[in-house]
Parts: C-alpha cells; sequence; structure tokens
C-alpha cells in the first residue's frame, strides 16, 4: 500500500485540501460526538489523579462509534508540529514510548502557517494491516492527552477508512469527529448514536442527514 497516497486521496475525497482543523467545518459530511459527557463520574477523583471509570466511559463510546463501521481502519495518521529534525525524532520517540506503535511505515513533511508563521508539520502514517497494537491503549492517551497525558496526541490523532472515504477524529475527551464523503457510508452511526450528538451542532448535523 502506497499510505501516503491513500491517505491524500482520501482526504481530497472528503471535500478536504489537507488536515484542516476543525475536521467537521472542513468535511463535506459529517457528526460531532460528545465523549466525555458524563454525570455518573468525575473526570478526577479525590487524589486529584484522572478518574480510570471516566476514561473507561469515553472509551465505550469512542470503541462503540468506531466499531459500527464497515470493516476496520486501514491506516492510522498522527500529525505533529516540529522546529528541526532532532526534535520531531523526540516527538515520534515520546509517542511510541505510550502507545507501543512500531515505527511509522511512512513520514510525510511539509510546511504551514501556525498562529500565522511559518511552522514545519509532520504526518506519520502506518499501515494496520500489517501491525499488531492495542487499539484500546492508542484510544485511551488520545482521551487522557488533555487531562494529565502525552499532550503531543491532542488533536492530533486521524483513523482512515481509505475504501470508504471515511475518516474518524477524536481529538481527546472532550469529543470525535466522524466524516465521510457520503452519508450513506455513516447514516446507521447518525441513527444509531444520536443522543452522544454534540447539541451545539445538533442543528447543523440533523440539516445533513435528515434532508
Amino acid at each position: 500500500m502506497d499510505i501516503s497516497n491513500c491517505f491524500y486521496q482520501t482526504l481530497n475525497a472528503l471535500g478536504m485540501h489537507g488536515i484542516e482543523f476543525p475536521v467537521f467545518d472542513t468535511a463535506r459530511i459529517g457528526i460531532r460526538f460528545d465523549i466525555g459527557d458524563s454525570s455518573d463520574f468525575d473526570v478526577y477523583s479525590k487524589k486529584h489523579t484522572v478518574n480510570p471509570l471516566y476514561i473507561d466511559h469515553c472509551l465505550y463510546r469512542v470503541t462503540q462509534i468506531m466499531d459500527s463501521l464497515p470493516n476496520l481502519p486501514d491506516i492510522l495518521a498522527i500529525q505533529l508540529y516540529f522546529m528541526n529534525e532532532h526534535e520531531l525524532q523526540k516527538e515520534i520517540k515520546d509517542i511510541l514510548s505510550v502507545t507501543k506503535l512500531p515505527y511509522p511505515h511512512e513520514t510525510d513533511k511539509n510546511e504551514t502557517i501556525l498562529d500565522g508563521k511559518p511552522t514545519n508539520v509532520a504526518i506519520l502514517l502506518w499501515d494496520l494491516s500489517i501491525i499488531n497494537f492495542s487499539k484500546e491503549t492508542l484510544l485511551k492517551e488520545v482521551i487522557a492527552s488533555d487531562l494529565d497525558g502525552e499532550h503531543l496526541l491532542t488533536a492530533s490523532v486521524f483513523w482512515v477508512w481509505s475504501n470508504s472515504n471515511i475518516m474518524f477524529h477524536l481529538y481527546d475527551d472532550r469529543g470525535a469527529d466522524l466524516v465521510a464523503a457520503e452519508k450513506s457510508a455513516i447514516k446507521n452511526v447518525y441513527l444509531r448514536f444520536n443522543q452522544w450528538i454534540l447539541k451545539c451542532d445538533r442543528e447543523n448535523i440533523e440539516s445533513i442527514f435528515e434532508d
């Protein structure tokens, strides 16, 4: 698999020229989910550490959404910003340490504008069909990334179904975007998990799927 080509072809099918934030606003068709909304679990325990029950609650929602999609994702992408090659390799090492992922199969490097300044950006790519790793470990790390986890994973991890032109972007415990090139690809997810849709975007999402 030419991972980079498949990845960018999927982005183009979604109506995106590259990774653009927020994904929900830049893709043609999408759903935004509230991942951490819960009245049952406090985010932090009495010891001021992240409550594992809260993380498990978020993980349950994420895995339910992902597992309801057709087949399995075939591409994993992680986007990093860096100043130089030494910093990039350190960031990669830090991510691999917490996620237990193997070294990326491909790395695509470009320059982008961040906060009005030219910034180096790298997209790490894995062919998920040829590696063994714990999906749950990575998802938990992303969920906890803005709490007490690895901040490099916040809003930087993307799961891609290249054959179906679907992408899932879990940014942290606060939410996730599911986008697709065709409504039919994710209509069942919209119907099945409608109660988890982020309230502030519900009207916009309903206008996409209920017309």
